[in-house]
């Protein structure tokens, strides 16, 4: 099944190589903002260091930061992801909406659910692992500790740690569909989407992380042969695929 949605994928994107790179470098320019508006608040600031203590400008410089992050990095995600994965639909292949105010917080909400629901799970599946680490650390710090034992503790803590990302990977798949529900219905609440996305993913969570697993070569490859510009695109068109073939009620 993996291999014929693949196949769909790059049929997808055959003829669109150059949108392909356009696009990415709009988004890669635009996440660059982040960076470029911290940098310049920081400039500023320093250029009348008099005005604000040294505490208050930094807390400015993050705040800015994180403002940036925010308004610019999420909204563009978000419409990237929402570009692709409705690729062949021209009604919703727009991702400049998603910088809208209303649409641009919901997506930042959206987001911060994401990564608050996943980071739980994450400590829940983990708390085995943390608990000998910080244990371990602890005696060490505190009462010091045999070499072979300290090593052999960390060993262990880090198969296990293995184990529950491994898990906690899998799990958390329950949450893919969630963003993508809000795009195909900004309108729907975002407590409700979650209740959704559960459901739809209910049976096929172990199914969609072997599906995302199957893309570490070519996520490999974009550290020695940069194909950045078709990898994304077909990872993103595949996965739209991968839905509809699951009877998704995206398509």
């Amino acid at each position: 099944m993996f291999g014929k949605i693949k196949i769909y994928g790059k049929a997808q994107l055959l003829g669109t190589t150059f949108t392909n790179i356009l696009l990415i470098l709009s988004a890669f320019l635009l996440i660059c903002l982040c960076l470029i508006v911290p940098v310049g608040v920081y400039f500023i600031l320093n250029s009348e260091p008099q005005i604000f203590s040294a505490t208050v400008r930094n807390i400015i410089i993050i705040f800015s930061a994180l403002l940036s992050f925010l308004f610019i990095f999420v909204p563009t995600v978000f419409g990237f992801s929402n570009k692709f994965f409705y690729f062949e639909n021209s009604d919703k292949n727009s991702w400049l909406c998603w910088y809208k105010p209303l649409l641009a917080t919901k997506s930042i909400r959206v987001y911060l659910t994401d990564f608050f629901l996943k980071t739980f799970w994450f400590f829940v599946f983990n708390i085995p692992s943390l608990t000998v680490i910080s244990m371990t650390v602890f005696y060490a710090l505190n009462f010091g500790i045999a070499e072979n034992i300290f090593l052999s503790l960390i060993i262990l803590a880090s198969a296990l740690l293995l184990c529950g990302g491994f898990f906690t990977f899998v799990f958390t798949q329950r949450y893919f569909l969630f963003p993508y529900l809000i795009m195909a219905n900004p309108k729907i609440k975002i407590k409700e989407a979650v209740r959704n996305s559960t459901v739809l993913m209910d049976d096929l969570c172990f199914k969609t992380a072997l599906f995302k697993l199957s893309f570490i070569p070519w996520f490999l490859s974009c550290i020695f042969i940069i194909p950045i510009f078709y990898v994304i695109p077909y990872y993103k068109t595949s996965c739209g695929f991968y839905f509809k073939e699951c009877n998704s009620p995206l398509q």
